[in-house]
């Protein structure tokens, strides 16, 4: 059975890049057990070193004092295998089924299908192993992906400042699980942008995490972080998103899990020959 609602995606308004959203993404029974997992694992596993959380530091002077943790992110090594032998290890039931019905070809179809991404010539997508190495009819017939993953913990007064993510990722979704006491609040969450008012080039001349406000950019969704909320966008130059920050008196923090397709970049003999052909054309 299917864990996530059979519904599209609603289309956001941003005439750069593709962005979608749902408020109420998973089954509600299933989402229910696994906020309470999602909570329990956060708060128990925080200074378990075999866990591996993280300190994220931001670029930023006014988040500097309100750094937020990690678990996951890095480009190479946090798939769904890692994730999996964590959750083995503490016994958890909710959090591999969640991950195992994303890192599927069927969830993959979804969200192409979802985003449109044909009518941004995005070949179909692939999901693949990340170690695969990529034949030449794949080269040339799909884009061809692997999954990672991040669970976030925000607490009061963190924030991002605007960026477009790397864009080793191809699309990046992020999966809300709301605040760690369980109050809903429509504070802290993601706000994404259009830059439809920069002139051309402008986009070339900007670093990610250099400024939280910026006149040629424009909020189009201000995706509130409510329970089983999801957002997933392609990733372009054009693609500004950041955090604002939110304050609070209670010891809590605000959860989300990133899933990215990756782009894979092994490929094979032919591949390669292929890909520097159409490189110089």
């Amino acid at each position: 059975m299917s864990i996530i609602e059979n519904r599209k995606l609603i289309q956001a308004n941003t005439p750069n890049y593709p962005l979608g959203y749902s408020n109420n993404f998973l089954m509600d029974g299933f989402y229910h057990d696994l906020e309470k997992e999602v909570i329990s694992f956060t708060n128990e596993s925080e200074h378990d070193k075999d866990v591996g959380w993280k300190p994220v530091r931001h670029s930023l002077k006014e988040f500097a004092n309100s750094n937020h943790r990690v678990l996951g992110g890095g480009y190479e090594g946090d798939t769904i295998e890692k994730f999996q032998e964590i959750f083995k290890q503490r016994g958890l039931e909710y959090l591999p089924k969640l991950f195992e019905s994303f890192h599927s070809q069927k969830f993959a179809n979804k969200i192409y299908e979802d985003l449109g991404l044909s009518k941004s010539n995005i070949k179909p997508l692939k999901l693949r192993d990340k170690n695969d190495s990529i034949g030449l009819y794949d080269f040339l017939n799909y884009e061809n992906v692997y999954m990672n993953f991040k669970l976030s913990c925000y607490p009061p007064g963190s924030g991002i400042a605007f960026h477009r993510d790397n864009q080793r990722k191809l699309v990046g979704m992020l999966l809300y699980f709301g605040f760690s006491d369980g109050v809903n609040r429509e504070v802290g969450g993601t706000q994404f942008a259009s830059d439809h008012k920069a002139e051309d080039g402008w986009n070339n001349l900007q670093e990610n995490h250099s400024f939280h406000e910026n006149s040629n950019l424009e909020i189009v969704h201000d995706h509130k972080p409510q329970p089983n909320s999801f957002a997933a966008f392609f990733i372009n130059d054009s693609s500004w998103h950041r955090i604002d920050p939110y304050e609070a008196e209670e010891d809590i923090y605000r959860l989300n899990l990133q899933i990215n397709f990756m782009r894979s970049r092994k490929l094979n003999f032919l591949s390669k020959i292929a890909n520097k052909f159409l490189r110089k054309i």
